[in-house]
């Protein structure tokens, strides 16, 4: 169940294409020569792209007979890039979402419990993006490799208090709960199209995978479906 599912694939495809040939037709309405085969203008420039993605849902079974159902949701995130060629790009991303979940665990006498909450990722990685034409209209395979932050948002321990100095006010105080996290290098793959909307603007949509790797629970994966609106620039 680590892969994303034939519903919310078909549904994040229909949705990007729709955005895709949106932006699109008001390109050919503000440009006299687009054109999806018209050459590129990428090399040497520097790009910058805000994202959407979709995380599928996936089931995760750890070593303890515990288990996690994880729903899906939209994360969000940034990226900044560099085309060394028309074919080449390297991007650093970051990206961040709230997941909610549901898990089977056992409680300290041994006996099976079932909960839920939310937990909150943050991943930083570098993407490495090959294109197959240098076409202002292409498609293209990207591989992934980065870190992976987790906190889960269960209580790790009493509440603690930590005391600072403020130069106007003096000590000041606040409590905070510590919470159980983790983090681990993760990696991937997308595989989607782009298109470069005049000379400046860019839009991509991509669907792929994204693995974890774990002490406790192997090397689980999640379904991505991911839409980007970009800018180029030098």
């Amino acid at each position: 169940m680590h892969h994303l599912t034939k519903p919310a694939l078909t549904s994040y495809l229909v949705l990007s294409l729709f955005c895709l040939g949106m932006l699109t037709g008001t390109a050919v309405a503000a440009d006299d020569s687009p054109s999806f085969s018209s050459p590129s203008n990428r090399t040497d420039k520097w790009e910058f792209s805000l994202i959407a993605q979709y995380i599928s849902s996936a089931s995760i079974s750890f070593n303890d007979d515990t288990s996690a159902d994880l729903n899906d949701t939209i994360g969000w995130g940034f990226g900044v890039g560099y085309n060394f060629n028309e074919k080449m790009a390297l991007n650093f991303n970051v990206n961040w979402s709230n997941i909610s979940y549901n898990a089977n665990y056992f409680d300290e006498n041994g006996a099976s419990k079932t909960g839920g909450g939310n937990l909150y990722g943050s991943n930083a990685n570098l993407a490495f993006t090959y294109n197959f034409m240098p076409k202002r209209f292409t498609p293209f395979v990207t591989g992934v490799i980065g870190w992976q932050y987790i906190d889960t948002d269960i209580a790790n321990g009493p509440p603690q208090n930590a005391c600072w100095y403020y130069p106007y006010y003096g000590y000041i105080c606040n409590g905070y709960q510590p919470t159980y996290s983790a983090d681990n290098y993760t990696y991937g793959w997308l595989g989607g199209v782009r298109f470069d909307v005049g000379q400046a603007m860019f839009i991509k949509a991509s669907v792929g995978q994204q693995y974890l790797n774990t002490d406790n629970a192997g090397t689980p994966a999640v379904g991505l479906g991911r839409l980007e609106f970009g800018w180029m620039f030098k």
